[in-house]
């Protein structure tokens, strides 16, 4: 179908393989922003943000290792992608979560599910 320029195949794609982004994150990225940027190393100092599916990335993120953030900015998650994969999973999750979630969508986000989606 017409997806507005879109990517079409993302509505079924498998996913970015999270656990081993996370794992770099964890690993890399943190320790790198320690040293470079003096990033606190105290979890309850820290968040983490992401937009698009960076946001399901940081959704992700959470429900893997809550204990590493604090805090998580989800902003306009990509939530259409993966065959509903991502709110299926976020549904079963039963562990804990960073002691404060931030969610935002804004009310012309592109679902790929419904005609005229991202239209004002």
């Amino acid at each position: 179908g017409d997806w507005g320029g879109m990517r079409g195949d993302m509505g079924s794609a498998p996913g970015g393989n999270v656990e081993v982004y996370s794992a770099r994150v964890l690993a890399e990225l943190l320790p790198w922003a320690e040293k470079r940027f003096g990033l606190s190393k105290d979890p309850k100092r820290r968040a983490l943000a992401g937009s698009s599916f960076g946001g399901v990335a940081t959704l992700y993120m959470a429900m893997l290792h809550p204990e590493a953030f604090d805090a998580v900015i989800v902003e306009s998650p990509s939530f259409w992608a993966c065959e509903g994969r991502i709110m299926q999973d976020v549904k079963a999750h039963t562990g804990p979560w960073p002691s404060r979630v931030y969610l935002a969508m804004g009310g012309c986000e592109y679902t790929a599910t419904r005609p005229g989606s991202g239209e004002a």
